[in-house]
C-alpha cells in the first residue's frame, strides 16, 4: 500500500510535468 502511494504520487508528477512541459518535479512521496 506504501509502495502505490509512493509511485502514484511520482508517477503523477511525471504526467504532470509532461503535459506541462517541464521537468518533473520529484517530491520522493
Amino acid at each position: 500500500l506504501i509502495v502505490a502511494c509512493y509511485m502514484s504520487r511520482d508517477f503523477r508528477e511525471g504526467v504532470e510535468s509532461f503535459l506541462a512541459k517541464r521537468k518533473p518535479e520529484w517530491k520522493g512521496e
